[in-house]
């Protein structure tokens, strides 16, 4: 049976805003003509961002998932980021064909596009390492 539990909503909406913030950037840079230049650092926050909601959701559902090991946690988060990095690519790739956008300019601004997603990723997922040792006490 499973135990009853609640989802720390200030939690789960903090966790959100990140990657809705992301989102909304993106879209004011294209209605201004900018989004070009800002590219590789939307991906990279929105690789971070996602990272951050990702690992959250994992904790949230813990009482579903079972309590999982840190590098578990680590591991899944940057898999599901990676895998979101790949299906914004197919979103990129679905615009261009069915709406005449542009959003994939070649093969490089593609694999750019992933290699920044899985840096920010990578990158919070560090953080995230660094702020738990530090906060642990240290062994006399």
């Amino acid at each position: 049976m499973m135990s009853k539990f609640s989802i720390p909503w200030p939690t789960f909406l903090l966790a959100c805003a990140g990657p809705a913030s992301v989102l909304a950037c993106h879209e004011i840079a294209g209605h201004l003509g900018i989004r070009r230049l800002f590219d590789h650092p939307f991906h990279f926050s929105g690789g971070f961002t996602i990272s951050i909601l990702i690992y959250t959701l994992l904790r949230i559902a813990s009482p579903w998932l079972g309590e999982l090991s840190q590098p578990a946690r680590y591991l899944l988060t940057f898999c599901a980021a990676c895998t979101v990095a790949v299906f914004w690519e197919f979103g990129e790739f679905a615009s261009d064909v069915f709406r005449g956008t542009h959003d994939q300019q070649s093969d490089m601004d593609t694999m750019l596009d992933l290699v920044f997603g899985m840096l920010g990723s990578l990158s919070m997922l560090l953080v995230t390492v660094i702020l738990r040792r530090s906060r642990q006490p240290a062994l006399a």
